[in-house]
Protein backbone atom coordinates (compact mmCIF):
# COMPACT_ATOMS: atom_id res chain seq x y z
CA UNK A 1 0.00 0.00 0.00
CA UNK A 2 2.84 2.37 0.67
CA UNK A 3 4.04 1.79 -3.06
CA UNK A 4 0.86 1.44 -4.53
CA UNK A 5 -1.06 4.44 -2.79
CA UNK A 6 -4.51 3.50 -0.84
CA UNK A 7 -6.26 4.58 -3.81
CA UNK A 8 -4.81 1.38 -5.72
CA UNK A 9 -6.14 -1.19 -3.56
CA UNK A 10 -9.05 -2.45 -2.29
CA UNK A 11 -10.10 -5.13 0.31
CA UNK A 12 -10.84 -7.39 -2.30
CA UNK A 13 -7.54 -7.01 -3.48
CA UNK A 14 -6.01 -7.71 -0.52
CA UNK A 15 -7.94 -10.91 0.40
CA UNK A 16 -6.86 -12.39 -2.40
CA UNK A 17 -3.41 -12.19 -2.05
CA UNK A 18 -3.33 -14.07 1.40
CA UNK A 19 -1.82 -16.80 -0.90
CA UNK A 20 1.12 -14.19 -2.07
CA UNK A 21 1.56 -12.81 1.62
CA UNK A 22 2.52 -16.66 2.45
CA UNK A 23 4.60 -17.01 0.24
CA UNK A 24 6.42 -13.79 1.30
CA UNK A 25 6.48 -14.77 4.55
CA UNK A 26 8.39 -18.18 3.56
CA UNK A 27 10.95 -15.88 1.84
CA UNK A 28 10.86 -14.31 5.22
CA UNK A 29 11.64 -17.32 6.98
CA UNK A 30 8.35 -17.60 8.52
CA UNK A 31 8.49 -21.70 9.91
CA UNK A 32 5.41 -23.41 7.69
CA UNK A 33 2.65 -23.90 11.03
CA UNK A 34 2.84 -20.55 11.39
CA UNK A 35 2.58 -18.82 7.69
CA UNK A 36 -1.24 -19.20 7.83
CA UNK A 37 -2.03 -17.53 10.42
CA UNK A 38 0.44 -14.69 9.88
CA UNK A 39 -0.69 -14.18 6.27
CA UNK A 40 -4.19 -13.85 7.72
CA UNK A 41 -2.97 -11.42 10.11
CA UNK A 42 -1.69 -9.58 6.79
CA UNK A 43 -4.89 -9.32 5.45
CA UNK A 44 -6.70 -8.24 8.64
CA UNK A 45 -4.20 -5.43 9.33
CA UNK A 46 -4.31 -4.20 5.55
CA UNK A 47 -7.75 -4.11 5.44
CA UNK A 48 -8.11 -2.20 8.64
CA UNK A 49 -5.82 0.10 6.81
CA UNK A 50 -8.14 0.62 4.36
CA UNK A 51 -11.08 1.87 6.34
CA UNK A 52 -9.15 3.93 8.86
CA UNK A 53 -8.85 8.20 8.25
CA UNK A 54 -5.35 8.05 9.95
CA UNK A 55 -3.91 5.68 8.35
CA UNK A 56 -5.45 7.24 4.66
CA UNK A 57 -3.68 10.44 6.09
CA UNK A 58 -0.08 7.90 7.02
CA UNK A 59 -0.09 6.70 4.19
CA UNK A 60 -1.26 9.08 1.77
CA UNK A 61 0.90 9.74 -1.54
CA UNK A 62 3.16 12.55 -3.11
CA UNK A 63 1.33 15.93 -2.90
CA UNK A 64 -0.30 15.25 0.52
CA UNK A 65 2.87 14.88 1.84
CA UNK A 66 6.75 16.11 0.88
CA UNK A 67 9.54 13.62 0.99
CA UNK A 68 7.71 10.95 1.59
CA UNK A 69 9.51 7.56 2.26
CA UNK A 70 8.61 4.34 3.87
CA UNK A 71 11.36 1.26 5.02
CA UNK A 72 13.56 4.43 5.04
CA UNK A 73 17.33 3.40 5.98
CA UNK A 74 19.45 5.75 8.08
CA UNK A 75 22.78 5.85 9.10
CA UNK A 76 24.72 7.98 11.55
CA UNK A 77 26.54 8.71 15.13
CA UNK A 78 24.57 9.31 18.21
CA UNK A 79 27.26 9.93 21.25
CA UNK A 80 29.82 8.20 19.25
CA UNK A 81 28.41 5.05 18.58
CA UNK A 82 27.68 4.21 15.03
CA UNK A 83 23.59 3.15 14.60
CA UNK A 84 22.12 2.31 11.45
CA UNK A 85 18.15 1.83 11.22
CA UNK A 86 15.27 1.29 9.00
CA UNK A 87 12.33 4.27 9.72
CA UNK A 88 8.98 2.32 9.01
CA UNK A 89 7.51 5.96 6.90
CA UNK A 90 9.06 9.07 7.19
CA UNK A 91 7.22 12.23 5.39
CA UNK A 92 7.18 16.38 6.20
CA UNK A 93 3.29 17.40 6.40
CA UNK A 94 1.71 20.15 4.82
CA UNK A 95 2.59 22.27 7.61
CA UNK A 96 6.27 21.67 7.21
CA UNK A 97 6.59 18.61 10.77
CA UNK A 98 8.64 15.80 9.58
CA UNK A 99 6.79 12.60 11.00
CA UNK A 100 8.57 9.24 11.95
CA UNK A 101 6.42 6.35 12.48
CA UNK A 102 6.91 3.06 13.56
CA UNK A 103 4.22 0.63 12.25
CA UNK A 104 3.49 -2.07 15.42
CA UNK A 105 1.47 -5.40 15.10
CA UNK A 106 0.94 -5.43 18.14
CA UNK A 107 -2.85 -6.34 19.27
CA UNK A 108 -4.57 -6.03 22.48
CA UNK A 109 -7.54 -7.96 23.86
CA UNK A 110 -9.73 -6.66 26.79
CA UNK A 111 -9.96 -3.93 28.66
CA UNK A 112 -6.79 -1.32 29.72
CA UNK A 113 -6.21 -0.01 25.88
CA UNK A 114 -4.91 3.02 27.54
CA UNK A 115 -2.36 1.86 29.37
CA UNK A 116 -1.37 -0.62 27.21
CA UNK A 117 -1.03 2.16 24.51
CA UNK A 118 0.91 4.13 27.47
CA UNK A 119 3.18 1.13 28.12
CA UNK A 120 3.86 0.61 24.14
CA UNK A 121 4.69 4.46 24.39
CA UNK A 122 7.66 4.78 26.68
CA UNK A 123 8.60 0.96 25.23
CA UNK A 124 9.48 2.64 21.65
CA UNK A 125 10.31 6.11 23.38
CA UNK A 126 14.01 5.75 23.03
CA UNK A 127 13.85 4.20 19.57
CA UNK A 128 12.00 6.84 17.88
CA UNK A 129 14.29 9.72 19.82
CA UNK A 130 17.48 7.88 17.87
CA UNK A 131 15.42 7.71 14.83
CA UNK A 132 14.66 11.62 15.31
CA UNK A 133 18.57 12.30 16.47
CA UNK A 134 19.52 10.85 13.14
CA UNK A 135 17.39 12.83 11.09
CA UNK A 136 17.69 15.98 13.07
CA UNK A 137 21.37 15.62 11.98
CA UNK A 138 20.06 15.95 8.20
CA UNK A 139 17.90 18.47 8.91
CA UNK A 140 18.34 20.59 12.14
CA UNK A 141 16.07 23.18 11.33
CA UNK A 142 13.08 21.17 10.56
CA UNK A 143 10.40 20.49 13.54
CA UNK A 144 9.95 16.55 14.02
CA UNK A 145 7.33 14.80 15.83
CA UNK A 146 6.92 10.79 16.32
CA UNK A 147 4.33 8.41 16.44
CA UNK A 148 3.38 4.72 16.58
CA UNK A 149 0.90 3.17 14.97
CA UNK A 150 -1.17 0.19 15.01
CA UNK A 151 -2.99 -1.43 12.21
CA UNK A 152 -4.64 -4.12 13.91
CA UNK A 153 -6.03 -2.15 16.47
CA UNK A 154 -6.56 1.16 14.11
CA UNK A 155 -4.86 3.18 17.12
CA UNK A 156 -2.29 5.89 16.87
CA UNK A 157 -0.09 7.09 19.80
CA UNK A 158 1.98 10.01 19.56
CA UNK A 159 5.06 9.93 21.35
CA UNK A 160 6.63 12.80 22.78
CA UNK A 161 10.02 12.69 22.12
CA UNK A 162 12.87 14.52 24.59
CA UNK A 163 14.40 17.27 23.39
CA UNK A 164 16.87 16.49 20.43
CA UNK A 165 20.64 16.92 21.00
CA UNK A 166 22.03 17.73 17.36
CA UNK A 167 25.65 17.98 18.63
CA UNK A 168 25.40 14.12 19.97
CA UNK A 169 24.42 13.06 16.43
CA UNK A 170 26.15 13.78 13.30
Amino acid sequence: IARLGMAAMTVRDIERSGDRYEIRLAELGVPPALRRAAAERVVTALTKLLVDKRAQWLLSEEGTHREVASEFALSGRIGGDIVNVVIDRTFVDQGGTRWIVDFKTSSHEGGGLEQFLANEEERYRAQLHRYAQLLRAYRPQEPIRAALYFPLMSQWREVALPILDVENAQ
